[in-house]
């Protein structure tokens, strides 16, 4: 008996939706479980070629969603909700046991999967580059490192950072400029430039600044370009972080420093990222 997983409801933005993702289509494939996910292909199959699937499926996601809707309505939950990662035992031998389950959040890990086919799934959403290979901070970027330049992203977080986490990492431009002169120390003598992405403005300037306003999509692809990059904890980073393989530091204290350029860290895996949050 072959079971089926039915991914109902995308889980946060767009890079929780993409490590959502991540996370139970390793687990499927580990486990010869037929996955589709009704959300990831309306939003992201035209960027990432993994997020591309038939059309029956496409028609079949759209007649469900309607069902989904009334029964919503009337209040009847048929959703098997993968919301507590204590429970991710009792979540596998329960998918693995029915022919099929509709779920929605993301606590299902498979590391058996994941060294398996994590590399397989990481290429297959790396960004289209006819989304990127025309924008203007693309071209800088690579320009950038043509000439030589060590890049350092640095990811600011504002907006509904002031609420989430109690606004612990909610973060003036003065924490950042701290952390850009401490790389200015550890890398004296090399090339660079810093890299800001933010969506809101900042007063971080300077020969060695350039910030980007690009899309999040080309965002993201760019932050996964930079050499070094650091912010508060966020999956945006984080997932750039894993998917380029690139080093990175959380901003979790910002009384604390970079003891040095060698303290920073790649995300081997994103299985177990809220782990950094709490």
């Amino acid at each position: 008996m072959k079971s089926t997983l039915i991914l109902v409801n995308g889980y946060g933005q767009n890079c929780n939706r993409l490590i959502q993702n991540y996370r139970l289509l390793c687990f499927c494939k580990a486990n010869n479980v037929r996955f589709i996910n009704f959300s990831l292909w309306r939003w992201y199959s035209k960027y990432y070629p993994g997020a591309k699937v038939p059309l029956f499926q496409k028609i079949f996601a759209l007649v469900c969603k309607g069902i989904f809707r009334v029964l919503d309505l009337l209040k009847i939950d048929i959703i098997y909700h993968l919301d507590d990662k204590t429970k991710v035992v009792e979540y596998r031998k329960h998918i693995l046991s029915h022919r099929l389950t509709l779920v929605d959040h993301w606590h299902l890990y498979d590391t058996e999967g994941e060294k398996q086919y994590g590399e397989e799934i990481r290429q297959s959403f790396q960004l289209l580059p006819e989304w990127y290979r025309n924008d203007p901070d693309y071209q800088a970027l690579k320009k950038f490192k043509d000439d030589g330049c060590t890049l350092i992203g640095v990811h600011i977080r504002r907006g509904d950072y002031k609420e989430f986490h109690n606004g612990e990492w909610y973060y003036s431009d003065d924490v950042y400029e701290k952390y850009i002169e401490q790389f200015r120390e550890f890398l004296p003598d090399t090339p660079k430039k810093f890299i800001i992405f933010s969506v809101e403005k900042t007063t971080i300037a300077g020969d060695d600044i350039y910030c980007t306003h690009a899309p999040w999509y080309v965002d993201l692809h760019c932050l996964g370009m930079c050499d070094y990059t650091f912010g508060p904890p966020s999956t945006f980073r984080q997932w750039a972080s894993f998917m380029s393989g690139k080093l990175s530091w959380d901003i979790r204290d910002p009384n604390r420093e970079i003891p040095d350029i060698k303290a920073l860290y790649p995300y081997h895996s994103i299985l177990f990222i809220e782990d950094y949050f709490y």
